[in-house]
């Protein structure tokens, strides 16, 4: 998913059900996958954001590389959380931005 399907789905619906506590919704910026009480992957023009929110459990990383950037993906090393992008693994933290390709 990008910001131009989020923008097509959610111009038929307020909310939309993505999955098991997971929404599609309207953010401030863009468009969000909001798990529980809190926007994993915002899609906006020119990027798209990744975010635990303080909350790297098995389903919050599930549905950041479900609904994430194509180019990246989320995985956990002896308990600490890696981005896999092509070329390198980096260490992750909230908000991270890549850009639209």
């Amino acid at each position: 998913m990008n910001y131009t399907n989020a923008k097509t789905m959610f111009e038929t619906t307020r909310k939309r059900k993505l999955g098991n506590n997971t929404f599609l919704v309207k953010t401030d910026r863009g468009f969000g996958i909001k798990l529980h009480q809190t926007v994993v992957v915002e899609y906006l023009p020119t990027e798209t954001i990744i975010n635990s929110g303080g909350w790297q459990t098995v389903t919050t990383k599930q549905r950041i590389n479900n609904f994430g950037p194509v180019n990246c993906y989320v995985f956990q090393k002896d308990f600490t959380w890696f981005v896999a992008i092509p070329g390198e693994d980096i260490l992750f933290f909230d908000r991270m931005s890549f850009p639209i390709v």
